[in-house]
């Protein structure tokens, strides 16, 4: 049975854009996590108004490929909001379709079993609802054990935060019979030596479903931690729910990422497959098991009849809707079909180049011939301009034939005189 592998996300988000939950849920799922843990609220004030709200973000967090638990932060009745924090959790069972929130309650709650009874009376008639709650792992020195009596028969998960080896061992003081997924903390110094991977061996020793790490900021920079604690859990990288698919009964695949986030490679333990196949599992499938190594082809430069008669990859896709395996001959006659598909579309590239080349090439032929042409007008325009204030006006015609006719009459005077 797939048990939970669920990361916090805390107050880190507040500020968050649609796009980085998408991102984290990516992430966390490449890891091998099966749920978020969405800070939505501290106290009686709901976050994200700036976001779309809380169903935005739910949406940006399936777009990832995992579903959020929304939480609040409860400070009881210390500010006398009680009343409207346990409006707030009702508000936040309404964005699942399973009706699932968290409630964060822990220093404020201290020895207030009746504020914990009045949480119980009206939060245990919701209809459907999933509470988890998050509190100390040692109840019993923080005088808690009345808080848990009082508010024990409404919670459905119990989620006692192991942050250190110390505090795995005093889960005993806890009562039996509670379910419990309890939360650890990845490597860092606080509050004590501390072993994540052991503490979540000893909670599926214990018969635990399921572990919450916190938080996310950690789990970016130590991802291998993350890795082995889902390996341990037996995690299948359960998908989110209002994805279509389910979970798959095949091992947990883990994407490979490079030191910039890009992925290389993916993994379940035994098998591996570089990065084509790993991005197809990652942005394209719910769960799959791995069979064969990947061949890697080249783009347009691949020699199909490299491939022979030989099993070049068998990948074997595990849904809801059955399985689907790939090899041999099938498989081969796929990869051609590809790779007739990336040459048409080099060469189809290539013709376009070479007509933008060839568009490029007529338009400076046009305009240096347009600029030839406008230097010739130029220097015609000058020419005419010289050759008309050079030229002499030609005589009049009419003028000189008037002239002879009088030079006539004056020599016919003379004689008549």
């Amino acid at each position: 049975m797939a048990r939970t592998v669920g990361l916090f996300l805390g107050a880190e988000t507040a500020n968050w854009s649609l796009a980085q939950f998408t991102d984290a849920a990516r992430l966390a799922r490449s890891l091998g996590c099966t749920e978020l843990a969405v800070k939505c609220a501290d106290g009686s004030i709901v976050w994200y108004a700036s976001q779309g709200g809380l169903s935005a973000v739910r949406a940006a967090c399936l777009t990832g490929g995992l579903d959020m638990i929304p939480y609040l932060y409860s400070y009881g009745d210390k500010f006398g909001a009680l009343s409207q924090e346990i409006a707030v959790c009702k508000e936040l069972m309404q964005l699942r379709p399973d009706h699932a929130a968290m409630v964060d309650m822990e220093v404020e709650w201290d020895g207030h079993g009746d504020w914990a009874k009045v949480w119980k009376d009206a939060i245990e008639p919701v209809p459907n609802s999933i509470l988890y709650l998050t509190t100390w792992a040692n109840p019993a020195a923080q005088n808690w054990l009345d808080v848990i009596a009082a508010i024990r028969d409404c919670v459905n998960v119990w989620v006692p935060q192991e942050y250190d080896t110390s505090l795995v061992s005093d889960e005993s003081q806890y009562p039996s019979g509670l379910h419990m997924q309890p939360a650890l903390n990845l490597p860092e110094s606080w509050p004590g030596p501390n072993d994540p991977v052991a503490a979540a061996k000893t909670a599926v020793g214990r018969g635990h479903d399921g572990v919450w790490l916190w938080e996310y900021g950690l789990a970016v920079s130590n991802e291998n931690i993350v890795r082995q604690i889902a390996a341990v859990l037996g995690s299948s990288g359960a998908v989110a729910s209002g994805n279509s698919g389910s979970e798959g009964t095949n091992a947990v695949i883990t994407i490979d990422r490079d030191a910039q986030g890009n992925v290389i490679g993916a993994h379940d333990g035994t098998k591996h497959v570089g990065e084509g196949f790993a991005n197809l599992i990652l942005n394209k499938w719910e769960s799959a098991s791995i069979a064969l190594p990947e061949t890697y082809l080249p783009g347009g430069n691949a020699s199909i009849a490299a491939l022979g008669g030989t099993e070049i990859q068998t990948l074997v896709w595990s849904t809801t809707d059955g399985a689907h395996a790939y090899g041999g001959n099938p498989l081969r006659n796929a990869v051609m079909s590809l790779v007739t598909a990336w040459n048409t579309a080099q060469a189809s590239a290539k013709s376009a180049q070479d007509a933008n080349a060839s568009l490029a090439a007529a338009r400076n032929n046009l305009d240096a011939q347009l600029a030839a042409t406008q230097q010739q007008i130029a220097t015609l325009q000058q020419q005419l301009t010289t050759a008309q204030s050079a030229a002499t006006p030609p005589a009049d015609p009419n003028a000189t034939a008037a002239l002879k006719i009088i030079q006539a009459l004056k020599a016919l005077e003379s004689q008549i005189a």
